[in-house]
Formats: structure tokens, sequence, C-alpha cells
């Protein structure tokens, strides 16, 4: 069982990898503690409330892929291929449209899916726009529009 005070980015998520079976912040109320402290000697895991946003927090930074400031450096070309593929193109499409071969396409994909650390489409359109690497406003104008787009 762990008491702490603010706990420092990737604490909480550390505290289970250590073992412990328990976290409280310090400034709790006592019937909190000695709660926390019946709960894990009994087996239980205990985590206080107030440090369940710390947890996922901790999680959500050790399952993401570690780029340098700004996220992954991309080719403009690539850039290029992103935007299109948020807008629902196939490769076909985007491979017209740049006029390109869909061989190059997919290769310009690899290299996408390998540095944003993802292994799809929709992976990599999700992590561009986590990463502000891709901006809603790239994603144009609404599905009907696209859709009009796409088959013309």
């Amino acid at each position: 069982m762990l008491l702490t005070q603010e706990p420092a980015d990737g604490y909480v998520g550390g505290a289970g990898a250590v073992g412990a079976l328990g976290l409280v912040l310090r400034v709790a109320q006592p019937s909190l503690i000695i709660k926390a402290l019946r709960a894990v000697a009994s087996g239980h895991r205990w985590l206080q409330r107030e440090l369940t946003d710390r947890l996922v927090q901790d999680y959500a930074r050790a399952v993401s892929p570690i780029f340098p400031a700004g996220g992954p450096r991309l080719s403009r070309r690539q850039r290029e291929i992103l935007a299109l593929l948020s807008q629902g193109l196939s490769n076909r499409d985007i491979s017209k449209r740049l006029y390109i071969s869909e061989k190059t396409v997919k290769a310009h994909l690899t290299a996408l899916f390998c540095k944003l650390g993802v292994n799809s489409r929709t992976g990599a359109v999700c992590s561009a726009l986590q990463l502000g690497v891709l901006s809603i406003k790239c994603l144009g104008s609404s599905p009907r529009e696209r859709m009009a787009t796409t088959r013309a």
C-alpha cells in the first residue's frame, strides 16, 4: 500500500508495476485510508478515485509511440497522402489524384504506418490527428461531398 502526495507522471501506473496493491493520497480522510488498508489486507486492489484519471494518462503515455518534439517527420508527399487517406480515398484514387502509381502509394503508406507506429489506415489518421500532424480541417467537406468526389 502506498501513500503519496501529488504523484508525478508515470507514478500511478508504475506503482502497480512494482507490486503496490493500493494507492492513496496522503491528504485523504483517515477513514478512507483505513478502508483502503482493509481492502488491500484482504487481497483486493485499491486506487483512490481522484487518481483514476492519472492512471489512464499514464497508460496512454505508455502505449503511445514516442516521437520527437512536433511528432514524426513526414515528407510533403506523405502528408499529402495522409490528407487524402483521411478523406476516405482508396489507393487507386490517391494514385490518380497525385499522378503516381498505386505501388508508390502503398510504399508511402508503409512508411507512414511505420513512422506513426500503427498498422492500419484508420490508425494512421487517428494517430496523425492526436499528434497534430493532421487537423480536422484536412478532413475536408461533408461525407456526401467526399463520396461525390471519390466516385468522379
